[in-house]
């Protein structure tokens, strides 16, 4: 019972809303984050993710024309 009281989403809500807020206060440093906004570039990150480095026009929506 007492998780319960824990997981209320009353408090998830708030904390969700937070880093919304901090998106629009610096777009710059997330499009270069986001590999959608760059897919020519593959991120470090992208290595190990096979997944990804398969297609990753395919995530983005972009139908690869290579």
């Amino acid at each position: 019972m007492s998780g319960f009281n824990i997981a209320t989403p009353s408090m998830a809500t708030p904390a969700m809303q937070t880093p919304s807020i901090q998106t629009p206060s610096i777009p710059t440093p997330l499009h270069n984050s986001t590999p959608f906004a760059l897919p020519s570039t593959p991120a470090p990150n992208d290595a190990p993710t096979p997944s990804r480095d398969a297609n990753p026009y395919a995530v983005a929506g972009i139908t690869p024309t290579l």
